[in-house]
């Protein structure tokens, strides 16, 4: 399989996918410094991995090149989104998955509750985002381009509420989701 990942920051998933299934990927993003970093952070997988140096509104692809296509928390910086996502089918071979992980208001945000506006704010700046979509908007945007939304869920509520969600990616933990982050 070859393998688009759409704003593929430093290469990081990138980079364990490619180790762990054998699949080609290309990573996109339009960042030369993340780039680099990128191309360091598979230099095990070289053979697997390359980069274009590219918007991802644009990508500089052929119709039908990929068998899949990944986003991790790249498409909060959409400026359509559905102009994203119509550019993501468009590199798509037909019948191929498209998989992503955003941050996304859920339909329980309240613009008008000022701790909810807080919470909004400080992902946004934490996270380096612009505005941040609610669900539906990204799923609508996806149906408007052309996908058929299979999926689409809450991850929070698979959680611990007594956990922290980022605390596997702390490194503090001995689990097997967070063995590759400890020191």
């Amino acid at each position: 399989m070859t393998v688009l990942d759409v704003g593929c920051g430093v290469g990081g998933p990138m980079g364990n996918l490619a180790r762990h299934s054998g699949a080609s990927f290309v990573g996109i993003n339009n960042n030369a410094y993340q780039i680099e970093r990128a191309r360091r952070h598979t230099r095990g997988v070289r053979l697997l991995c390359r980069f274009i140096h590219a918007d991802y509104m644009r990508i500089p692809e052929g119709d039908d090149s990929y068998d899949a296509a990944f986003a991790i928390e790249s498409m909060p910086h959409a400026p359509d989104k559905a102009g994203a996502f119509r550019e993501v089918l468009r590199v798509l071979r037909p019948g191929a998955c498209f998989g992503g992980y955003e941050w996304c208001l859920t339909d329980a945000f309240d613009a008008a509750n000022r701790e909810h506006q807080r919470i909004k704010n400080d992902i946004m700046v934490g996270d380096a985002l612009p505005e941040i979509a609610s669900m539906s908007e990204i799923c609508e945007a996806l149906r408007s381009a052309g996908f058929v939304v299979r999926e689409a869920r809450d991850c929070a509520l698979d959680s611990d509420p007594e956990t922290l969600w980022c605390r596997a990616l702390e490194g503090r933990d001995l689990t097997l989701s967070s063995l590759p982050r400890t020191p």
